[in-house]
C-alpha cells in the first residue's frame, strides 16, 4: 500500500509538473518533445506489467480504443493552444491558459472513459492511464515539432508564426 501511494504521488507530482511546464516559455528541442512522453511510456510498462491482461475481452478494447482515440484527438486540441515562434536562438513554445482549460477538460474526459469503463467491467489499470498521457502528449508534441520546423517546415524555420487558438481570428482578418 506504501508503495502504490509513493509511486502515485511521484506520477500526479510529474504529471502537475508536465502541465506547469507547459504554460511557460521554453525552446523547442526534439529532446524536450521526446523525453515526458517517453517517460511515461516506459513507467506504465515498468509499473503496471499486467496492463496487456487488462485488454483481454472486446469491452476493454473497445474502451482502450476510446481512450486512444480521446488522446490523439485532446493532444491535437491542445496543441491548438500553443504558440511558437522562432528566435535566433531556435524555435520557442509557450502556452497559456486555454492549454491548462484543455488539460481539464483531456481529464474530465478521460476520468468519464474510466468510470463508463469500470460501470461495464472493464475496469482500466495504472498502465493504460500512463500510456493514454504518454500518448496524449506525443500527440501535441509531434504538432508542436512539426510548426516549429523540426520536420523541415521551412515556413516555420523561417520565423512564421503558427495559428493557434488564441491568435487564429487577427490571422484570418488580415
Amino acid at each position: 500500500m506504501t508503495k502504490e501511494l509513493i509511486i502515485g504521488g511521484v506520477f500526479v507530482a510529474l504529471f502537475a509538473w508536465t502541465i506547469a511546464m507547459q504554460v511557460v516559455r521554453k525552446s523547442v528541442t526534439p529532446k524536450r518533445l521526446v523525453m515526458i512522453p517517453l517517460g511515461f511510456g516506459i513507467a506504465a510498462l515498468a509499473n503496471d506489467r499486467g496492463w496487456v491482461q487488462h485488454l483481454g475481452s472486446g469491452g476493454t478494447l473497445l474502451f482502450f480504443g476510446a481512450g486512444v482515440a480521446v488522446a490523439v484527438g485532446m493532444g491535437l486540441v491542445r496543441a491548438a493552444t500553443i504558440k511558437v515562434w522562432s528566435t535566433e536562438a531556435g524555435p520557442v513554445s509557450k502556452g497559456g491558459w486555454l492549454t491548462v482549460v484543455t488539460w481539464f477538460a483531456t481529464v474530465g474526459v478521460r476520468v468519464g472513459i474510466a468510470v463508463v469503463a469500470a460501470e461495464f467491467g472493464a475496469s482500466e489499470g495504472a498502465g493504460e492511464i500512463m500510456l493514454f498521457i504518454a500518448l496524449t502528449i506525443a500527440t501535441q508534441n509531434v504538432v508542436i515539432a512539426r510548426r516549429a520546423g523540426l520536420f523541415g517546415n521551412k515556413a516555420a524555420v523561417e520565423g512564421r508564426v503558427e495559428r493557434t487558438v488564441e491568435n487564429a481570428a487577427p490571422a484570418m482578418m488580415s
